[in-house]
Parts: C-alpha cells; sequence; structure tokens
C-alpha cells in the first residue's frame, strides 16, 4: 500500500490520451502568441504632489485624504498626459496595476477643468460612458467613481446593468447622471427605448476590460451603441450644426483598457471609429512602450502578460479520490491564525461551474454548521460566500460587497469574479479546476497580489494534468510544488491524536467521514447529496468541453469515474448514482 500522497499519484495516474500533439517550439493560444515577464517596477517613483501641473488641487486632495494614494502606478503615470491630451488610447497592463484609476484620474480632472468654464450639473446629462462587460465589474467600477468625485458634489455619477430595475434607471437617465458605468446590453435597451435619456454631448467612451468584450460577444452591440450615440447628436440641432457624423464622432475621445490584446482589438476599435491611437503598455520584447499605431494597417505588437514580482505561484498534483480532502486540509491550513502570520486574509477558490460552486459551498457549510470533529472544532472556521452567474443580480451584488468588506472568508466562484474585479486582501488563490486556456490561469491569479500586496496562487491537478503545468512553464512562469502531505498536517494535528503521522491515513480517515455524512444527509436531507451528483456530472461534461489545443491533457478518457466520485464525497460508483 501507497504511504504517501506522491506514491499513490503515481499508482493512479492513467497514461494520457494525446488527442493533438502541442507545438513544442512555440507557445499560442489559439492564433495569438504571447508570453509571461516579471513586473518588478510597478509604482511611480515621484510623490503624487509632482503631479501638481497635471493635476488641480482638488484631484489631488482627493486621491490623498479619501484613497489614501501617495503615488501612482506605472500605467497610471503614463496615461495621465496623452488621455489629458484628449488623444485615442489603447492601454495594456497587468490586473492589479490601477487601470481603473488610469483612466478615472485624467477623466474627472478633464471635467472638473470644463465645470470651471461653465458650470456642470446633472440636468447637462451624459459627458462620459464607461462600458464594463460584466455587472459584478461596473459595480466596482461605479464604487471607485464615487469615491473619486466624492468632494465634487456637484458630478453626478451612477451606474446601469442587467439584473437591475429598468423603471428605476430611466428615473435616475432622466435626472441626469454625468458619468454613467453601464453593460452594454442594457445601455443598448436603454438607447433604443428611453428618450429622456441626456446622451448627446457625450465626450469620453471607455472600454474597460475591452478583450473580455470581445469574449463575451458584446463587438456588434458596441458597435450598435456607438452609432446610436452618434445619432443622438445628429438629433440636437444645438450640437449638429455645421457637423458631420465624422467631426461628430471624432468629437468623442475613447479609451480602450485591457490586460491582454485580443486578436479583434483592432477589429473592435474601427467600429468606434478609431484608426490611430496611442498603445501604452508592453512591447513584444516586454520593455514599456508608448507608441502610435495604425490600427487598419499596423501589427499590435505580441501579448506580453506582466506578472507581479510579489505573487508566488504553486501546483498540487492530487489523485482523484483525494482531491475534497486535500481541498479540505488547504482551506483549513491557510486560514487558521498561525498560517496567516496573525493576519486576516481572503482565499477564492474557483470551479468550473455553477454546480460545482454550489456543492463546495453547501458542503463545508455543512461541515462547518451541523458537523464538528473532535473538541467541537469546525473544520473551516472562517466565512463562506459563493459567488456565480445564476445567482440573482440583488444577491450577487450583496455578495460581491460582503466578500470585499470582509477581513477573511473563502469564496467559491466560477470564472464570474475572475476578470477585473479587485477584492482586497485576498492571500490565495485556488485554481481547484484549472481553465483549459492559459490566458484565463493568468487573470484568475491577478485576484491577488495587487498594488504591491503578496499574494500566492495554486491550482489542483489530476496526475494526468501534470502536462498543464508544463505548458505553463513555456510561458515562462515558475510554478512550485506543493507536496500532498502538507495538507493534510492540519487534519492531523487538528483532529487526530499526534502520533497519527501517515497522510494516507489521514486522508482515507477524513474522506470516511465525508462519504458517511454524504450518505446521511441524503437519507435525511437530499439537498447536499443531489448537489454532489449534479456537480459531478456537470464537471464530466465540463471537462469533455475543453478545447482541442488543449484535449491532450484534459481527455475525458483520462479520467477514473470511480475515483472522480469520491471527489464529490460519493461513496457509490457512478453507474450506481
Amino acid at each position: 500500500m501507497p504511504k504517501s500522497v506522491e506514491e499513490l499519484t503515481k499508482v493512479s495516474q492513467i497514461p494520457a490520451r494525446r488527442t493533438k500533439t502541442p507545438n513544442e517550439s512555440i507557445v499560442q493560444d489559439g492564433k495569438e502568441e504571447f508570453s509571461a515577464v516579471i513586473n518588478n517596477d510597478l509604482f511611480c517613483p515621484e510623490p503624487l504632489s509632482s503631479f501638481s501641473t497635471q493635476l488641480s488641487p482638488i484631484v489631488i486632495s482627493t486621491l490623498t485624504n479619501q484613497m489614501g494614494i501617495e503615488r501612482l502606478t506605472k500605467i497610471q503615470t503614463r496615461a495621465l498626459s496623452p488621455i489629458l491630451g484628449k488623444s485615442n488610447v489603447l492601454m495594456k497592463s497587468e490586473t492589479g496595476s490601477g487601470k481603473t484609476l488610469a483612466y478615472l484620474i485624467p477623466l474627472i480632472e478633464m471635467l472638473y477643468r470644463q465645470s470651471l468654464e461653465k458650470k456642470i450639473s446633472r440636468d447637462d446629462g451624459t459627458f462620459a460612458i464607461i462600458l464594463a462587460p460584466t455587472r459584478e465589474l461596473c459595480v466596482q467600477v461605479d464604487k471607485v467613481l464615487k469615491k473619486i468625485t466624492s468632494s465634487l458634489n456637484f458630478m453626478v455619477c451612477g451606474g446601469i446593468m442587467g439584473g437591475e430595475k429598468r423603471k428605476s434607471e430611466k428615473e435616475r437617465l432622466r435626472k441626469g447622471v454625468n458619468i454613467l458605468v453601464a453593460t452594454p446590453g442594457r445601455l443598448e435597451d436603454h438607447l433604443r427605448s428611453t428618450q429622456s435619456f441626456k446622451c448627446d454631448k457625450v465626450k469620453y467612451l471607455i472600454l474597460d476590460e475591452a478583450d473580455i468584450l470581445l469574449d463575451f460577444g458584446f463587438e456588434e452591440r458596441v458597435k450598435n451603441i456607438y452609432q446610436m450615440l452618434i445619432q443622438r447628436k445628429l438629433q440636437n440641432p444645438l450640437i449638429s450644426q455645421n457637423q458631420t457624423e465624422k467631426t461628430l464622432s471624432e468629437s468623442i475621445q475613447k479609451v480602450l483598457v485591457s490586460a491582454t490584446l485580443h486578436s479583434k482589438i483592432q477589429t473592435l476599435a474601427q467600429q468606434i471609429d478609431v484608426v490611430n491611437a496611442l498603445y501604452i503598455g508592453h512591447g513584444s520584447d516586454g520593455e514599456f512602450i508608448e507608441k502610435v499605431f495604425n490600427l487598419i494597417t499596423d501589427k499590435l505588437p505580441s501579448n506580453i502578460f506582466t506578472i507581479p514580482a510579489h505573487l508566488t505561484q504553486y501546483a498540487i498534483i492530487v489523485p482523484p479520490q483525494f482531491r475534497l480532502v486535500m481541498l479540505a486540509g488547504f482551506l483549513r491550513s491557510k486560514t487558521m491564525s498561525e498560517s496567516l502570520e496573525q493576519e486576516p486574509g481572503k482565499i477564492i477558490v474557483f470551479l468550473s461551474c455553477c454546480d460545482s460552486v454550489e456543492f463546495h459551498y453547501n458542503f463545508f457549510k455543512y461541515f462547518q454548521s451541523k458537523f464538528k470533529f473532535i473538541k467541537e472544532v469546525p473544520l473551516i472556521h472562517v466565512p463562506l460566500f459563493k459567488l456565480h452567474g445564476d445567482i440573482e443580480q440583488k444577491e450577487r451584488t450583496n455578495i460581491f460587497k460582503q466578500f470585499s468588506d470582509a477581513k477573511e472568508g473563502v469564496l467559491f466562484c466560477t470564472d464570474v469574479a475572475a476578470r477585473g474585479l479587485d477584492l482586497p486582501c485576498v492571500k490565495w488563490i485556488v485554481q481547484y479546476d484549472p481553465p483549459g486556456n492559459p490566458k484565463e490561469y493568468l487573470h484568475r491569479i491577478g485576484r491577488t497580489a495587487r498594488m504591491g500586496v503578496k499574494g500566492h496562487a495554486v491550482m489542483f491537478l489530476h496526475p494526468h494534468e501534470e502536462l498543464y503545468k508544463k505548458l505553463l512553464e513555456k510561458y515562462k512562469l515558475t510554478i512550485h510544488e506543493i507536496k500532498g502531505e502538507t495538507c493534510l498536517e492540519s487534519i492531523i494535528l487538528s483532529f487526530r491524536r499526534k502520533s497519527m503521522r501517515d497522510p494516507i491515513e489521514a486522508a482515507a480517515w477524513l474522506q470516511n467521514i465525508f462519504e458517511q455524512e454524504l450518505v446521511n444527509s441524503g437519507k435525511e436531507n437530499t439537498e447536499l447529496y443531489s448537489l454532489a451528483v449534479n456537480a459531478y456530472f456537470s464537471y464530466i461534461k465540463y471537462y469533455s468541453t475543453h478545447g482541442g489545443d488543449v484535449k491532450y491533457i484534459f481527455h475525458l478518457n483520462n479520467l477514473h469515474l470511480g475515483h472522480l466520485a469520491k471527489s464529490f464525497a460519493l461513496k457509490d460508483s457512478p453507474s450506481k448514482i
């Protein structure tokens, strides 16, 4: 019998079926080549006060006193002058580098200068529109926007997004919103149906997370939105006098913000009449550049994804029958106060689908509240949260706020939380179900190590998925391996006598408890058992949908379905479920 997790891993490994031979010499994502570099230089060395020639005293005061900002980041510094100079900008920078403030600071400065010439009121309608791909990102941008305008009471900010009541949004738009944050679908809807929406004075259009707008299929909606904005301008005789559609289009400054460069980003820019744009970001060689590109004829730099120097990445190779036990041990060890060096922190666990989020959240909630181990010790003592796309918008917003405000906790979520969101004090990212697309892996780990704070990321891999770790290492990522035994130490010491040192025995002991409790819950309350069964089948479906470029790693034939069932605490084989 194997005496360690490492030995068990070797025994349980199934030879991978290679459906496609990977290109060993070049790293690609579809047709897009990209690589990763370490960024050791996040902040500008000069203090915020040194920007007094570019920023008004009230803006500097708000940033310093209301937001606690002493220095700008590099991307904020580089973007300031071009945006203030009315250039169309394509901004690319890593997650956690301060991209939101990189466009908000000059935007607020420009509107403040405008107010000095002619007083701004909400009756003027909308001057700036910020498009964001998700409702959570809209909420986040709106929150930052309200902070930065807290000293400018005349400036009205607000958001409209799917899941909210259209009637109340219509009323806000009728009264006037100077800076509007919106999801594409809801903005398009109001442009078509809300005639009282005053948007003929729009001067600034910002596409936040432009690459995700493309990934989510919003290209056509963005085009429609832009055309309707131009039509609204044309319909106002005071604005359209002696103006053509082209000159009205040129009167709108556009900023596209992204962490990666999508192959269609140039097409998206052309949809909103951007031909020449100042690119601010890393060049193909990894150096930081500012260069004007013709988006019709020029080729943009290849994707360089920058990784914070203070982010440490790990991988755990886990046999499927012990995945749930390892996750429990890992979460317990990282939420114990001594493991966080007496400082509270948060963990985000990324899962493959909504069913899996529901199962894992409710499973650990059950072992937190209804089942007590030796000495009445709960398995995980910190608050637990869940977030996925099937949750109603109002509840999602509340959960997002609760987790953001919490000092510690564990969030189980799908990729709805992977892109653009700034969740403070996240110390660990756990990719329990790794994404097939390496770019999604990079976006996920971007939820930690933000703004110069240390962070860690770990992914759980089946034995046959170790090839994925090797694939990521081709992107110049350094991924350290964690031995499975370390995840079980807290279980051994907390719940069993100290003489018990065999990790396999500890894992089997805890797995048996998990399975027995799920059987008991199935007799008394079928909800948790049903969640496990649904999550199991959804995981199989998720696994079968991996793209062809990584199918040689994530192939359904590589899974032992009986062992996989145990990773959802199911004692019976799949045929008996």
